[in-house]
């Protein structure tokens, strides 16, 4: 052996420790791999909708709620009774379950299709398929409200302020200009 060469070189030439480095980086990759197959999923939700449909918009007005309970979830509107690629891309997604569009909305969630608004179900489904949520149901409602901006009523004052004060000013300015006192 070289004398020159450095403590860890000649421990690189025996061949036992070159079979339980490689050992050791193959088992690295593997639980490397296996924790990223295993990662959860970011949630998605393919909703199939009718622009005049009431229950649809009743849904789309119930999506920031669940958009609070998942922060990563991924929400994929197509509107199917106005457009037909959107129309023959839910025939085609749904033949892949066995089953047709029977109705709006119809909502693919993971492997499952819910036909209609069905809120409860959508929370069944997102939990069992992507996990527990960052919050509750009456949690993530409270924050889907939308408060009220205090900058509206001052918006408001300045311009009923203006009104008044240009009403004012043109009824006393055509005082004053008419000659009348």
């Amino acid at each position: 052996m070289n004398k020159y060469l450095p403590s860890f070189a000649l421990f690189a030439k025996k061949s036992w420790l070159r079979r339980a480095s490689r050992g050791i980086l193959i088992g690295l990759v593997l639980v490397f791999g296996f924790s990223m197959a295993n990662a959860q999923q970011k949630p998605v939700i393919e909703l199939f909708h009718g622009a005049e449909c009431p229950h649809c918009h009743d849904e789309i007005k119930f999506l920031p709620v669940l958009e609070k309970m998942y922060p990563d979830l991924e929400i994929k509107k197509y509107e199917v009774w106005h457009d037909e690629a959107n129309k023959s891309l839910a025939d085609k997604k749904l033949a892949e379950f066995g089953t047709r569009l029977e109705g709006v909305p119809t909502n693919i969630i993971g492997g499952e299709v819910i036909v209609g608004f069905q809120p409860e179900e959508m929370i069944q489904v997102l939990e069992k398929t992507y996990g527990k949520p960052a919050l509750s149901r009456a949690e993530a409602e409270a924050n889907a409200k939308p408060s009220e901006n205090p900058a509206k009523k001052w918006i408001f004052l300045a311009v009923l302020a203006v009104i008044i004060g240009g009403a004012t000013y043109s009824f006393v300015g055509n005082k004053e200009n008419t000659g009348k006192k």
